[in-house]
């Protein structure tokens, strides 16, 4: 009777024991499947998140700066034409952007021994859809429209007669009398810049052009 008795303990203890190691058992996987699914939650939030930051840091504006050097022909009262420089053709991206202004630095000009003026004005606007490349260089295509610009950007270079011996060179300004904001109407643009002297001798300048950009 006593073995009886302690047997059936025994089988008693034992399937407690079988309950609590299936609930043990249960209640981790119940954990580690909650976890997973936590982590994959958070996991998606941050990447939310990130993702709206990497939108929020996307560039509101951008300056672009291209060299030239300008040159001038002597101003002559018998042929007007002759003040004419060649034009510079500056192209630029401005895909993502709204507007664009135009600023110009000017970084050495050749010598003289007299004041004169140089006028740099924005002549006309030709606006492209596409980026081409072809023979290893690139320029815009699809173009569509041509504008004008008039006087819509317009600059004089002063240049100041040099000091006195034995010091050479002279000083110069930047005189801008129009500055206008464009507003860009396709991902690239070609600048027409055409310039003229009241100079009575041929010229040069080393000109840093600055263009502008806002989303």
């Amino acid at each position: 009777m006593v073995q009886t008795q302690g047997a059936g303990r025994s089988v008693l203890i034992s399937v407690f024991l079988f309950v609590l190691c299936v609930l043990l058992i249960s209640s981790t996987l119940v954990v580690i499947v909650f976890s997973y699914s936590t982590i994959n939650q958070l996991q998606l939030k941050y990447d939310e998140l990130n993702s709206q930051y990497s939108s929020a840091r996307a560039p509101s504006y951008s300056l672009q700066v291209v060299q030239y050097n300008i040159t001038w022909l002597a101003n002559s009262s018998q042929n007007p034409n002759l003040r004419l420089s060649v034009p510079i053709d500056a192209v630029f991206n401005i895909s993502g952007f709204k507007t664009m202004s135009i600023l110009i630095e000017v970084t050495n000009m050749s010598n003289f021994s007299y004041e004169y003026d140089v006028g740099v004005g924005l002549a006309t606007v030709s606006w492209f859809t596409n980026w081409s490349s072809s023979g290893g260089y690139s320029f815009p295509s699809g173009g569509f429209m041509q504008e004008s610009a008039g006087n819509a950007f317009q600059v004089t270079i002063r240049k100041y007669p040099p000091p006195p011996p034995p010091a050479v060179g002279g000083n110069w300004q930047v005189i801008f009398e129009n500055f206008s904001t464009i507003e860009t109407k396709a991902p690239y643009a070609s600048l027409l810049l055409l310039t003229d002297s009241t100079s009575t001798d041929n010229g040069w300048a080393m000109i840093n052009l600055y263009i502008y950009l806002r989303s």
